[in-house]
């Protein structure tokens, strides 16, 4: 059982989506017409794959114009939570006592949707909602396409919502009745699946009811200051539509960024430079991936050799300047090696001895690069490769060893043949979330903006 959505009510509907989706940057993604028939007008806001929804009424005498009426004002409304097994939960409820006050069954492109709402003075609060999606990444009450709408630039789904009461006990266990699951030991909770229900005594004057909705924050500091300039920020606290927004943070998963590279290439030893620097400032991982880049030019990009045979004038020159201006943003030193291209493959294969030993493997990198494009000592060589390696406190006669081994040529060849499968064609090549590809040094910059 998880909680899907929270819906709030309101006599201006358009005017709280806005301050939703301008303090959450969100963005408005659905109007069901059908709510028409309960005297309603309503809209849908994705987060992630939970929703909020304002509900407005438009005619008299409906139960959302009373309960504007009992609680003086806007508010919370209605708790919606998505099931697996909506039979067993249906069967349930009719057994506990609780009257259901209404079924909905629904269908729409393939899509079916089942709900049940409870009797509000049985469960107390606020109307309860339970239902059930099929298939169960659905949720046909905001329509079918509301997946273009997410944005996770702040926030990622809403996490609970507080309930109050004078007697707060009461209604807890009410709601425990409700939802079939028994409250948190010592504690005045429900616990679903990654969210809660808190319960809490009312002080506000405005009775049962809800108090306040949780929200899974990305970018707190944001959210806060947004809050500020909206002037709906006051001691401590996002006051929105009639209830709390509490920002429950959480710490982004380290994004990881897989790094294919060959140090044959100039503009890969400037990627090499910008992504260590980036690294200190962002959070992420660097899955490094050493290839054989003259392999992919040779099956998929033999252009390559005929641009190096017959080059433009013009674009050579502007392509030297280019390196040159690169070159000082990245504070290194490149002269031109007396060898070019340059056989790298044994120095690439030796990048997996200090994965594998868990070497520092930015330092051994480090040195290659220097070593090439700015010592023009020829990295080809498995007796300056080894006085490289001895240079780093490592023991260069298994290194040797170790890149003369079948499995590690076999290594590289792999490493190769998924960057073409995966759709690169040369160095420096970036993924990011598997099929984010990102080619060449400067594109950095956007990975930077991404990040």
């Amino acid at each position: 059982m998880r909680l899907r959505q929270l819906v709030f009510v309101s006599r201006e509907r358009d005017r709280l989506a806005r301050e939703i989706c301008t303090l959450l940057d969100l963005k408005e993604s659905y109007h069901d017409a059908g709510l028409i028939n309960f005297g309603l007008e309503n809209v849908l806001i994705p987060l992630g794959d939970t929703f909020f929804e304002i509900v407005m009424p438009v005619q008299e005498n409906t139960t959302a114009e009373r309960f504007l009426v009992k609680r003086n004002g806007d508010g919370g409304y209605m708790v919606i939570v998505d099931v697996d097994d909506f039979e067993s939960e249906q069967k349930r409820v009719e057994s506990s006592g609780i009257e259901i006050v209404w079924h909905g069954n629904r269908s729409e492109e393939e899509i079916n949707a089942r709900t049940i709402h409870l009797h509000p003075k049985q469960v107390g609060g606020a109307i309860l909602s339970i239902d059930h999606m099929n298939p169960k990444n659905a949720w046909l009450w905001a329509g079918t396409n509301w997946a273009k709408d997410i944005n996770k630039n702040l926030v990622d789904v809403l996490s609970g919502v507080v309930m109050q009461s004078e007697d707060p006990e009461q209604l807890c266990m009410q709601w425990g009745k409700a939802l079939g699951i028994k409250r948190a030991q010592n504690e005045l909770k429900i616990q679903l699946e990654e969210s809660t229900i808190n319960f809490v005594e009312s002080i506000d004057g405005r009775g049962d009811g809800i108090s306040a909705f949780k929200i899974k924050a990305l970018n707190k500091d944001q959210i806060i200051k947004n809050a500020k300039s909206m002037k709906i920020f006051k001691d401590e606290e996002i006051l929105l539509g009639g209830v709390k927004i509490i920002l429950e943070y959480i710490k982004q998963m380290t994004k990881k960024i897989e790094y294919f590279l060959d140090c044959s290439s100039p503009w890969t030893y400037l990627s090499f430079k910008g992504i260590l620097n980036l690294k200190k400032n962002k959070n992420f991982d660097i899955i490094w991936k050493p290839i054989l880049v003259g392999g992919i030019f040779n099956s998929i990009n033999p252009s390559v050799y005929e641009s190096r045979k017959n080059p433009v004038k013009e674009k050579l020159e502007y392509s030297q300047k280019d390196m040159n201006d690169w070159t000082k943003l990245r504070d290194i030193e490149i002269n031109w090696p007396k060898i070019f291209p340059i056989n790298s493959v044994r120095a690439m294969r030796g990048a997996f001895y200090f994965l594998d030993e868990q070497i520092e493997i930015e330092s051994y990198l480090e040195s290659i690069f220097k070593a090439y494009w700015t010592d023009g000592i020829d990295i080809s060589s498995e007796d300056c490769l080894a006085k490289i390696v001895d240079a780093l406190g490592v023991d260069s006669k298994n290194y040797i060893e170790f890149i003369n081994l079948p499995d590690t040529k076999n290594r590289l060849v792999k490493n190769t043949q998924e960057l073409m499968e995966r759709g690169g064609f040369g160095s420096p090549t970036f993924f990011i979330n598997d099929k984010d590809m990102y080619f060449g040094n400067d594109r950095l910059q956007l990975i930077e903006n991404l990040l």
